[in-house]
Protein backbone atom coordinates (compact mmCIF):
# COMPACT_ATOMS: atom_id res chain seq x y z
CA UNK A 1 0.00 0.00 0.00
CA UNK A 2 1.06 3.40 -1.09
CA UNK A 3 0.99 6.20 1.17
CA UNK A 4 2.74 9.91 0.64
CA UNK A 5 4.34 11.37 3.47
CA UNK A 6 3.83 14.53 3.92
CA UNK A 7 5.15 16.17 7.52
CA UNK A 8 8.66 16.29 5.64
CA UNK A 9 8.21 17.62 2.43
CA UNK A 10 5.98 20.56 4.88
CA UNK A 11 9.04 20.74 6.67
CA UNK A 12 11.65 20.97 3.91
CA UNK A 13 9.75 23.73 2.25
CA UNK A 14 9.26 25.77 4.73
CA UNK A 15 12.72 25.41 5.63
CA UNK A 16 13.31 26.99 2.15
CA UNK A 17 10.73 29.50 2.61
CA UNK A 18 12.53 30.51 5.97
CA UNK A 19 15.91 31.08 4.72
CA UNK A 20 15.12 32.65 1.98
CA UNK A 21 13.05 34.97 3.88
CA UNK A 22 16.33 35.74 5.81
CA UNK A 23 18.28 36.06 2.86
CA UNK A 24 16.28 38.84 1.42
CA UNK A 25 16.10 40.85 4.77
CA UNK A 26 19.48 39.93 6.40
CA UNK A 27 21.36 43.42 5.91
CA UNK A 28 25.04 41.35 6.08
CA UNK A 29 24.00 39.17 3.60
CA UNK A 30 26.13 38.98 0.29
CA UNK A 31 23.95 40.50 -3.01
CA UNK A 32 23.18 37.47 -5.22
CA UNK A 33 20.59 36.50 -7.37
CA UNK A 34 17.85 34.65 -5.36
CA UNK A 35 15.62 31.64 -6.96
CA UNK A 36 11.54 33.13 -7.19
CA UNK A 37 10.09 33.35 -3.33
CA UNK A 38 7.90 30.95 -2.25
CA UNK A 39 5.52 32.26 0.21
CA UNK A 40 2.77 30.43 2.83
CA UNK A 41 0.04 31.76 0.87
CA UNK A 42 1.77 30.25 -2.59
CA UNK A 43 1.44 26.83 -0.50
CA UNK A 44 -1.98 27.01 0.70
CA UNK A 45 -3.55 28.48 -2.79
CA UNK A 46 -1.53 26.08 -4.55
CA UNK A 47 -4.54 22.87 -5.53
CA UNK A 48 -4.10 20.16 -7.64
CA UNK A 49 -6.02 16.96 -9.53
CA UNK A 50 -8.41 15.55 -6.82
CA UNK A 51 -10.54 14.13 -9.00
CA UNK A 52 -10.92 13.65 -12.58
CA UNK A 53 -13.24 11.18 -14.22
CA UNK A 54 -13.52 10.56 -17.71
CA UNK A 55 -16.94 10.61 -19.26
CA UNK A 56 -18.23 7.23 -20.98
CA UNK A 57 -17.49 8.60 -24.82
CA UNK A 58 -14.17 9.38 -23.76
CA UNK A 59 -15.14 13.83 -24.61
CA UNK A 60 -14.89 14.87 -21.37
CA UNK A 61 -13.71 14.94 -18.07
CA UNK A 62 -15.20 15.31 -14.85
CA UNK A 63 -13.49 17.11 -12.42
CA UNK A 64 -13.43 18.81 -8.42
CA UNK A 65 -11.98 22.50 -7.81
CA UNK A 66 -12.25 24.93 -5.31
CA UNK A 67 -15.06 22.26 -4.02
CA UNK A 68 -17.35 22.73 -7.22
CA UNK A 69 -17.57 20.45 -10.46
CA UNK A 70 -15.77 21.51 -13.19
CA UNK A 71 -16.44 19.93 -16.96
CA UNK A 72 -13.19 19.92 -19.23
CA UNK A 73 -12.40 18.56 -22.63
CA UNK A 74 -10.68 15.76 -22.67
CA UNK A 75 -8.09 17.02 -25.50
CA UNK A 76 -7.27 19.66 -23.24
CA UNK A 77 -9.18 23.08 -22.21
CA UNK A 78 -10.02 25.32 -19.69
CA UNK A 79 -12.43 23.93 -17.67
CA UNK A 80 -16.30 24.69 -16.60
CA UNK A 81 -18.08 25.22 -14.00
CA UNK A 82 -20.76 22.63 -13.73
CA UNK A 83 -22.02 23.33 -9.93
CA UNK A 84 -21.73 26.96 -7.57
CA UNK A 85 -24.44 25.23 -4.77
CA UNK A 86 -23.33 25.36 -1.47
CA UNK A 87 -21.35 22.42 -0.14
CA UNK A 88 -17.98 21.15 -1.29
CA UNK A 89 -18.55 17.94 -3.88
CA UNK A 90 -17.01 14.71 -4.26
CA UNK A 91 -16.96 11.05 -5.56
CA UNK A 92 -17.88 11.87 -9.19
CA UNK A 93 -19.48 9.61 -10.75
CA UNK A 94 -20.78 9.81 -14.85
CA UNK A 95 -24.32 7.77 -15.88
CA UNK A 96 -23.51 5.45 -18.56
CA UNK A 97 -25.33 8.12 -20.89
CA UNK A 98 -22.92 10.64 -19.99
CA UNK A 99 -25.85 13.30 -19.23
CA UNK A 100 -25.26 13.13 -15.41
CA UNK A 101 -23.23 13.19 -12.70
CA UNK A 102 -23.97 11.64 -9.95
CA UNK A 103 -22.08 13.24 -6.35
CA UNK A 104 -21.20 13.55 -2.54
CA UNK A 105 -22.01 16.49 -0.78
CA UNK A 106 -23.26 17.34 2.80
CA UNK A 107 -23.02 13.45 3.49
CA UNK A 108 -26.18 12.66 0.73
CA UNK A 109 -25.76 11.46 -2.76
CA UNK A 110 -26.67 13.65 -5.66
CA UNK A 111 -27.03 14.34 -9.47
CA UNK A 112 -26.59 17.33 -11.64
CA UNK A 113 -27.36 17.33 -15.47
CA UNK A 114 -23.93 17.50 -17.54
CA UNK A 115 -25.81 20.34 -19.51
CA UNK A 116 -26.11 22.26 -16.05
CA UNK A 117 -29.48 23.18 -13.51
CA UNK A 118 -30.28 22.71 -10.19
CA UNK A 119 -28.45 19.79 -8.76
CA UNK A 120 -30.94 16.84 -7.51
CA UNK A 121 -30.82 15.59 -3.79
CA UNK A 122 -31.44 11.35 -3.96
CA UNK A 123 -30.66 10.60 -0.51
CA UNK A 124 -31.27 11.82 2.93
CA UNK A 125 -27.60 12.05 4.27
CA UNK A 126 -28.32 11.02 7.56
CA UNK A 127 -25.36 10.27 9.71
CA UNK A 128 -24.64 7.41 11.78
CA UNK A 129 -23.36 7.00 14.87
CA UNK A 130 -19.91 5.23 14.25
CA UNK A 131 -16.49 6.40 12.25
CA UNK A 132 -17.13 9.97 11.35
CA UNK A 133 -15.01 9.77 8.07
CA UNK A 134 -17.32 6.87 6.82
CA UNK A 135 -21.08 7.80 8.86
CA UNK A 136 -22.58 9.20 5.96
CA UNK A 137 -23.45 8.22 2.24
CA UNK A 138 -20.35 8.11 -0.10
CA UNK A 139 -18.76 6.35 -3.00
CA UNK A 140 -22.15 6.68 -5.59
CA UNK A 141 -21.91 4.09 -8.51
CA UNK A 142 -24.40 4.22 -11.60
CA UNK A 143 -25.85 0.62 -12.34
CA UNK A 144 -24.83 -0.33 -16.11
CA UNK A 145 -28.29 0.68 -17.47
CA UNK A 146 -28.53 3.70 -15.53
CA UNK A 147 -31.78 3.12 -13.61
CA UNK A 148 -29.91 2.68 -9.98
CA UNK A 149 -27.30 4.46 -7.91
CA UNK A 150 -25.49 2.11 -5.70
CA UNK A 151 -23.46 3.91 -2.58
CA UNK A 152 -22.00 2.89 0.82
CA UNK A 153 -23.25 4.60 4.14
CA UNK A 154 -22.60 4.17 7.70
CA UNK A 155 -25.81 5.77 8.60
CA UNK A 156 -26.36 2.40 10.90
CA UNK A 157 -22.99 3.06 12.49
CA UNK A 158 -21.22 0.64 10.36
CA UNK A 159 -20.89 -0.42 6.83
CA UNK A 160 -23.62 -0.84 4.81
CA UNK A 161 -24.82 -0.93 1.00
CA UNK A 162 -27.62 0.58 -0.39
CA UNK A 163 -29.36 1.63 -3.77
CA UNK A 164 -31.90 4.08 -4.45
CA UNK A 165 -33.37 4.46 -8.28
CA UNK A 166 -31.71 7.41 -10.59
CA UNK A 167 -35.00 9.71 -9.93
CA UNK A 168 -34.72 9.19 -6.17
CA UNK A 169 -37.92 7.55 -5.49
CA UNK A 170 -36.94 4.25 -4.20
CA UNK A 171 -34.01 3.57 -1.69
CA UNK A 172 -33.31 0.34 0.12
CA UNK A 173 -30.34 -1.48 2.29
CA UNK A 174 -28.86 -4.06 0.67
CA UNK A 175 -26.62 -5.75 3.16
CA UNK A 176 -27.24 -6.40 7.06
CA UNK A 177 -26.16 -5.56 10.45
CA UNK A 178 -23.19 -7.49 11.02
CA UNK A 179 -19.86 -6.32 9.97
CA UNK A 180 -18.97 -3.87 7.63
CA UNK A 181 -19.64 -4.09 4.06
CA UNK A 182 -17.98 -1.86 0.84
CA UNK A 183 -15.84 -1.74 -1.84
CA UNK A 184 -18.73 -2.54 -3.87
CA UNK A 185 -18.79 -3.04 -7.91
CA UNK A 186 -21.65 -3.37 -10.53
CA UNK A 187 -21.46 -6.46 -13.23
CA UNK A 188 -20.86 -5.51 -16.63
CA UNK A 189 -24.68 -6.27 -16.92
CA UNK A 190 -25.83 -4.95 -14.29
CA UNK A 191 -27.46 -8.68 -12.42
CA UNK A 192 -24.65 -8.93 -9.87
CA UNK A 193 -22.48 -6.90 -7.50
CA UNK A 194 -18.93 -7.65 -5.61
CA UNK A 195 -18.62 -6.56 -2.57
CA UNK A 196 -16.08 -6.76 0.42
CA UNK A 197 -17.47 -7.75 4.04
CA UNK A 198 -15.02 -6.89 7.29
CA UNK A 199 -15.95 -8.48 10.61
CA UNK A 200 -14.69 -9.73 13.41
CA UNK A 201 -14.84 -13.38 12.25
CA UNK A 202 -12.66 -12.34 8.86
CA UNK A 203 -10.54 -9.10 9.89
CA UNK A 204 -8.82 -8.92 6.59
CA UNK A 205 -11.98 -9.90 4.72
CA UNK A 206 -14.39 -11.84 2.33
CA UNK A 207 -14.96 -10.98 -1.09
CA UNK A 208 -18.69 -11.40 -1.55
CA UNK A 209 -20.65 -11.51 -4.87
CA UNK A 210 -24.73 -10.88 -4.55
CA UNK A 211 -27.30 -11.38 -7.37
CA UNK A 212 -29.05 -8.02 -7.66
CA UNK A 213 -33.05 -7.28 -8.71
CA UNK A 214 -33.57 -4.60 -10.84
CA UNK A 215 -37.09 -4.23 -10.47
CA UNK A 216 -37.13 -4.42 -7.18
CA UNK A 217 -33.77 -2.46 -6.31
CA UNK A 218 -33.22 -5.45 -3.58
CA UNK A 219 -30.47 -8.42 -3.71
CA UNK A 220 -32.52 -12.00 -4.54
CA UNK A 221 -30.16 -14.43 -2.83
CA UNK A 222 -27.58 -14.72 0.36
CA UNK A 223 -24.61 -13.08 -1.12
CA UNK A 224 -21.64 -15.88 -1.66
CA UNK A 225 -18.17 -15.76 -0.20
CA UNK A 226 -15.64 -16.15 -3.55
CA UNK A 227 -12.54 -15.68 -1.38
CA UNK A 228 -11.75 -15.22 2.06
CA UNK A 229 -8.23 -13.24 3.32
CA UNK A 230 -6.09 -14.75 5.97
CA UNK A 231 -5.92 -12.79 9.32
CA UNK A 232 -3.76 -10.22 9.46
CA UNK A 233 -4.36 -8.87 12.54
CA UNK A 234 -0.76 -6.93 12.75
CA UNK A 235 -1.28 -4.93 10.27
CA UNK A 236 -4.34 -3.09 8.26
CA UNK A 237 -4.11 -4.84 4.69
CA UNK A 238 -7.45 -5.82 3.56
CA UNK A 239 -9.15 -6.59 0.49
CA UNK A 240 -10.16 -3.65 -2.27
CA UNK A 241 -12.26 -2.96 -4.30
CA UNK A 242 -12.38 -5.87 -7.15
CA UNK A 243 -12.28 -4.81 -10.94
CA UNK A 244 -14.61 -6.85 -12.85
CA UNK A 245 -13.28 -8.73 -16.24
CA UNK A 246 -15.10 -7.34 -19.01
CA UNK A 247 -17.11 -10.71 -19.63
CA UNK A 248 -18.54 -10.84 -16.11
CA UNK A 249 -16.76 -14.00 -15.58
CA UNK A 250 -13.99 -12.88 -13.24
CA UNK A 251 -12.59 -10.56 -10.88
CA UNK A 252 -9.52 -8.46 -10.47
CA UNK A 253 -9.00 -8.42 -6.84
CA UNK A 254 -5.37 -7.55 -5.09
CA UNK A 255 -4.34 -10.35 -2.56
CA UNK A 256 -1.29 -10.70 -0.36
CA UNK A 257 -1.06 -14.33 -0.96
CA UNK A 258 2.55 -14.16 -1.57
CA UNK A 259 2.92 -11.46 0.90
CA UNK A 260 3.03 -8.78 -1.70
CA UNK A 261 0.12 -7.12 -3.14
CA UNK A 262 -0.18 -8.60 -6.34
CA UNK A 263 -3.31 -9.04 -8.77
CA UNK A 264 -5.39 -12.02 -8.94
CA UNK A 265 -8.29 -13.22 -11.24
CA UNK A 266 -10.85 -14.83 -9.16
CA UNK A 267 -13.89 -16.97 -10.85
CA UNK A 268 -17.08 -15.95 -10.39
CA UNK A 269 -18.26 -19.46 -10.68
CA UNK A 270 -16.00 -20.58 -8.27
CA UNK A 271 -12.41 -21.67 -7.87
CA UNK A 272 -8.90 -20.71 -6.99
CA UNK A 273 -7.42 -16.98 -7.64
CA UNK A 274 -5.10 -16.95 -10.64
CA UNK A 275 -2.35 -14.99 -10.20
CA UNK A 276 -1.50 -11.97 -12.98
CA UNK A 277 1.38 -10.24 -11.38
CA UNK A 278 4.00 -11.16 -9.83
CA UNK A 279 7.55 -9.96 -8.36
CA UNK A 280 8.58 -8.53 -5.25
CA UNK A 281 6.70 -5.70 -5.23
CA UNK A 282 3.27 -3.59 -4.98
CA UNK A 283 1.01 -3.76 -7.81
CA UNK A 284 -2.11 -1.76 -7.79
CA UNK A 285 -5.87 -0.84 -8.75
CA UNK A 286 -6.09 -2.70 -11.99
CA UNK A 287 -8.32 -1.69 -14.74
CA UNK A 288 -9.24 -3.58 -17.70
CA UNK A 289 -9.29 -2.46 -20.90
CA UNK A 290 -12.28 -1.56 -23.37
CA UNK A 291 -11.22 -4.89 -25.02
CA UNK A 292 -11.08 -6.85 -21.65
CA UNK A 293 -7.26 -7.75 -23.03
CA UNK A 294 -5.21 -5.88 -20.69
CA UNK A 295 -4.61 -4.39 -17.47
CA UNK A 296 -3.55 -1.48 -16.60
CA UNK A 297 -2.50 -0.78 -13.20
CA UNK A 298 0.12 1.18 -10.68
CA UNK A 299 3.27 -0.51 -9.63
CA UNK A 300 6.39 0.75 -7.57
CA UNK A 301 8.28 -2.25 -8.79
CA UNK A 302 11.06 -0.29 -10.63
CA UNK A 303 10.93 2.03 -8.15
CA UNK A 304 9.68 1.85 -4.64
CA UNK A 305 9.71 5.73 -4.26
CA UNK A 306 7.95 6.63 -7.36
CA UNK A 307 4.84 3.85 -8.40
CA UNK A 308 4.17 4.25 -12.19
CA UNK A 309 1.47 3.01 -14.63
CA UNK A 310 2.13 -0.33 -16.05
CA UNK A 311 0.25 -2.58 -18.72
CA UNK A 312 -0.16 -6.40 -18.75
CA UNK A 313 -2.31 -8.70 -20.31
CA UNK A 314 -5.35 -10.41 -18.74
CA UNK A 315 -3.05 -13.82 -18.84
CA UNK A 316 -0.07 -11.82 -17.16
CA UNK A 317 1.96 -12.07 -19.96
CA UNK A 318 3.90 -9.12 -21.65
CA UNK A 319 4.01 -6.49 -18.23
CA UNK A 320 5.71 -3.26 -19.21
CA UNK A 321 5.97 0.49 -18.20
CA UNK A 322 3.16 2.72 -20.04
CA UNK A 323 6.38 5.46 -20.11
CA UNK A 324 9.48 5.20 -21.60
CA UNK A 325 10.58 7.09 -18.99
CA UNK A 326 8.96 7.45 -16.16
CA UNK A 327 8.98 10.58 -13.45
CA UNK A 328 7.58 11.66 -10.37
CA UNK A 329 4.72 9.78 -9.48
CA UNK A 330 1.79 8.18 -11.79
CA UNK A 331 -1.48 6.77 -10.61
CA UNK A 332 -4.98 6.39 -10.84
CA UNK A 333 -4.97 5.04 -14.96
CA UNK A 334 -8.52 5.72 -16.88
CA UNK A 335 -8.82 3.97 -20.24
CA UNK A 336 -9.91 6.05 -23.27
CA UNK A 337 -13.07 4.09 -25.01
CA UNK A 338 -10.99 3.16 -27.80
CA UNK A 339 -8.29 1.75 -25.49
CA UNK A 340 -5.39 3.64 -27.20
CA UNK A 341 -5.01 6.38 -24.49
CA UNK A 342 -4.36 6.11 -21.14
CA UNK A 343 -5.25 9.20 -19.04
CA UNK A 344 -3.92 9.28 -15.20
CA UNK A 345 -2.63 11.58 -12.77
CA UNK A 346 1.00 13.07 -12.27
CA UNK A 347 2.54 14.02 -9.38
CA UNK A 348 6.33 15.54 -8.28
CA UNK A 349 7.89 16.88 -5.16
CA UNK A 350 7.10 20.25 -6.47
CA UNK A 351 4.68 19.95 -8.45
CA UNK A 352 0.54 18.83 -7.11
CA UNK A 353 -0.96 16.48 -8.78
CA UNK A 354 -1.79 16.96 -12.70
CA UNK A 355 -3.36 15.51 -15.48
CA UNK A 356 -1.66 13.85 -18.17
CA UNK A 357 -2.25 11.26 -21.04
CA UNK A 358 -0.25 8.95 -22.86
CA UNK A 359 -0.73 6.72 -26.20
CA UNK A 360 -0.05 2.94 -25.13
CA UNK A 361 1.80 2.35 -28.42
CA UNK A 362 4.77 5.01 -27.48
CA UNK A 363 4.44 5.71 -23.91
CA UNK A 364 4.95 9.91 -24.54
CA UNK A 365 2.92 12.04 -21.85
CA UNK A 366 1.44 14.44 -22.57
CA UNK A 367 -0.51 17.08 -19.84
CA UNK A 368 -3.96 17.70 -19.95
CA UNK A 369 -4.25 20.19 -17.43
CA UNK A 370 -0.88 21.11 -15.14
CA UNK A 371 -0.77 22.40 -11.78
CA UNK A 372 2.10 23.65 -10.84
CA UNK A 373 2.59 27.21 -9.71
CA UNK A 374 4.93 29.27 -11.53
CA UNK A 375 6.49 29.94 -8.42
CA UNK A 376 6.95 26.37 -7.68
CA UNK A 377 8.81 25.93 -10.31
CA UNK A 378 11.60 28.02 -9.55
CA UNK A 379 12.24 27.56 -6.14
CA UNK A 380 15.74 26.69 -6.30
CA UNK A 381 15.31 24.12 -3.37
CA UNK A 382 17.13 20.75 -3.88
CA UNK A 383 15.31 17.41 -4.82
CA UNK A 384 15.34 15.42 -2.05
CA UNK A 385 16.89 11.66 -2.52
CA UNK A 386 16.49 8.29 -1.27
CA UNK A 387 18.90 7.45 1.48
CA UNK A 388 18.98 4.10 3.22
CA UNK A 389 20.88 3.03 6.86
CA UNK A 390 20.38 0.37 9.37
CA UNK A 391 18.25 0.28 12.45
CA UNK A 392 19.88 -0.72 15.68
CA UNK A 393 18.96 -4.28 15.23
CA UNK A 394 20.67 -4.46 11.53
CA UNK A 395 17.32 -4.10 9.85
CA UNK A 396 17.79 -1.82 6.67
CA UNK A 397 16.01 0.88 6.21
CA UNK A 398 15.12 3.48 3.25
CA UNK A 399 14.65 7.09 3.94
CA UNK A 400 13.75 10.21 1.71
CA UNK A 401 16.06 12.92 2.47
CA UNK A 402 15.68 16.35 2.07
CA UNK A 403 18.32 18.80 2.47
CA UNK A 404 18.40 22.64 3.36
CA UNK A 405 18.78 25.55 1.02
CA UNK A 406 22.24 26.73 0.69
CA UNK A 407 23.46 23.26 2.26
CA UNK A 408 27.10 22.91 2.56
CA UNK A 409 29.12 19.64 2.27
CA UNK A 410 30.75 18.63 5.54
CA UNK A 411 28.81 21.23 7.71
CA UNK A 412 26.23 19.36 10.33
CA UNK A 413 22.65 20.51 10.58
CA UNK A 414 19.66 20.28 12.78
CA UNK A 415 17.77 16.42 11.80
CA UNK A 416 13.73 17.16 11.51
CA UNK A 417 12.54 13.50 11.45
CA UNK A 418 9.20 11.90 10.43
CA UNK A 419 8.17 8.68 11.01
CA UNK A 420 5.25 7.49 9.57
CA UNK A 421 2.46 5.34 11.27
CA UNK A 422 2.36 1.89 10.33
CA UNK A 423 1.30 -0.83 10.08
CA UNK A 424 2.17 -1.07 6.32
CA UNK A 425 3.15 1.94 4.31
CA UNK A 426 5.63 3.37 1.73
CA UNK A 427 6.42 7.11 1.73
CA UNK A 428 6.68 8.49 -2.17
CA UNK A 429 9.12 10.85 -3.69
CA UNK A 430 6.28 12.97 -4.85
CA UNK A 431 3.57 14.81 -4.47
CA UNK A 432 1.91 18.00 -2.59
CA UNK A 433 -0.94 16.90 -0.66
CA UNK A 434 -2.68 17.83 2.00
CA UNK A 435 -2.53 21.86 1.22
CA UNK A 436 -5.54 22.54 2.54
CA UNK A 437 -4.19 22.00 6.43
CA UNK A 438 -0.88 22.53 5.06
CA UNK A 439 -1.11 26.49 6.69
CA UNK A 440 -1.65 25.13 10.22
CA UNK A 441 0.85 22.48 10.52
CA UNK A 442 3.27 24.76 9.11
CA UNK A 443 2.46 27.84 10.97
CA UNK A 444 3.03 25.26 14.08
CA UNK A 445 5.87 25.28 13.46
CA UNK A 446 9.32 26.76 14.83
CA UNK A 447 11.27 28.42 12.46
CA UNK A 448 14.10 28.38 14.61
CA UNK A 449 14.03 24.74 14.48
CA UNK A 450 13.41 24.45 10.73
CA UNK A 451 15.29 27.22 8.92
CA UNK A 452 18.55 25.26 8.44
CA UNK A 453 16.92 21.27 8.98
CA UNK A 454 17.58 18.32 7.26
CA UNK A 455 14.14 16.85 6.78
CA UNK A 456 13.97 12.76 7.07
CA UNK A 457 11.09 10.70 6.53
CA UNK A 458 11.16 6.55 6.77
CA UNK A 459 10.17 5.00 3.66
CA UNK A 460 9.65 1.94 4.60
CA UNK A 461 7.23 0.08 7.19
CA UNK A 462 7.26 0.39 10.79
Amino acid sequence: MFLKGRGMWYAMLLSGIVARSHAATSQSAPQTTEPGRLTLLDLAGAEGVRESVLSPDGSTFALVRDGQIVLMPASGAWPRVLTSTVGSKSGLAWSPDGRSLAFLSEGAVWKVSAMGGDPVRLTEGRRGFGDPRTASDRDPQWSPNGRWLLFETGRRGHGDLGVVRADGTTQSLLTGDRGDQGSAAWSPDGTQIAFVERSPEHFSGRLLVGVFNNETGTLTTQPRALYVAAEDRGGGWSIRKPEWTRNGEGLLAILQETGWDKIYRIPVKGGSPVQITTGESEDERPVVSPDGRSIAFVSNREHLETPAIWVVGLDGHGAHPLLKLSTGVNTAPQWAPDGRTLFFTHSSTFEPASLQSAAVSNGTPNYLLRSQPINFSNTGLPEPEVVHYKSKDGLPIAAVLYRPLHAETGKRHPGVLWIHGGPEGQDLLGGIRGLSIWHSEATSCSSQTTAEAVAMESTSAT
